[in-house]
């Protein structure tokens, strides 16, 4: 190919699960360098968080920590078989080839949970010295890492409702602080809890998110998902608006209630700001406004509690 090749950024944002964890301790007995840790690994992979267990992982995800070096290293030697996340980051980076050298930047956003703490952490530390990703990895392509960042996101696992609304307003954070560099926004969705996930799916068109992708962990197929456009329908975002203003009359709250966005006896002023600022997509000050054909694009079909 003659001159300079087109160069395409994409932005990664990633939910991240626990199947490093559960394929490690699947596979312990197999490799020599984890057989030390299967027991460690296997109560991992079943428990819940805040146990004891849970916490004992999420002080095990640093690189200091002789578990994390052995499972960072079976991941070294086999990503995509390890981990349901990098499987689909590193196949949809193989799709999207084609002859352009691709940059990624990269955003792993884990649950509250010590295990999935852990296994964020070792998908970090895998991507985070690598300039161009080497091609036992990735056949096709020229690809390079731009940069890689990981969040624990603040009652996600355990709170649905709160910890969903902190996941938003983190992917919203993140989408303006990368979109001007980045050429599309894609959602990695393999891993994590399904019902965030079906909730990303519906709230992406409101957060400005290009592509959704999904890979299952034992298939080799990636599945691309399209977003939706969506809008806040009357009278939600009315009363969205008044929530952003603290004016919440009683019609405003049932409402409100009524749309399953807030629980029956809930009223929680600086929450409701919270999930308004999240739902009407509020911009920078310094950004230019949405047009109102873009506005008109938008729906919200989707409830915040389940």
């Amino acid at each position: 190919m003659n001159g300079e090749r087109t160069v395409q950024k994409l932005l990664h944002i990633i939910t991240t699960g626990t199947s490093i964890i559960r394929n490690t301790s699947n596979k312990c007995n197999e490799n020599t360098q984890l057989t030390l840790h299967c027991t460690k690994l296997k109560k991992w992979s079943t428990s819940p968080p805040e146990s004891q267990e849970d916490l004992e992982a999420g002080n095990n995800a640093h690189p200091g920590s002789p578990i994390f070096k052995a499972v960072l290293e079976a991941v070294a030697g086999d990503p995509k078989k390890i981990s349901a996340e990098l499987n689909a980051l590193l196949t949809y980076a193989e799709t999207r080839a084609n002859e352009k050298t691709l940059e990624h930047k990269i955003i792993l956003l884990s649950t509250d949970t010590g295990a999935g703490w852990f296994s964020t952490k070792i998908i970090e530390e895998f991507l985070k010295n690598m300039d161009t990703i080497p091609e036992q990895y990735i056949a096709k392509g020229h690809h390079h890492i731009a940069g890689i960042e990981a969040e624990r996101i603040q009652l996600l696992g355990k709170d649905f409702a709160k910890g969903s609304i902190n996941l938003l307003a983190k992917i919203k954070t993140a989408i303006a602080k990368h979109k001007q560099w980045a050429d599309e926004i894609l959602l990695n969705l393999t891993g994590g809890f399904k019902p965030e996930t079906g909730l990303l799916i519906m709230s992406a068109g409101l957060l400005g998110a290009n592509k959704a992708y999904y890979i299952h962990e034992y298939m080799s197929e990636i599945v691309e998902i399209p977003i939706i456009p969506i809008t806040l329908a009357e009278p939600v975002k009315t009363a969205l608006e008044n929530a952003r203003k603290g004016l919440l009359d009683h019609t405003t709250l049932e409402i409100l209630r009524r749309h399953g966005i807030l629980k029956p006896s809930e009223k929680e002023q600086a929450w409701l700001r919270e999930i308004a600022n999240i739902l009407l997509k509020l911009k920078n000050p310094e950004k230019q406004k949405p047009s109102r054909k873009h506005q008109a694009t938008q729906k919200l079909i989707f409830k915040i509690y389940m």
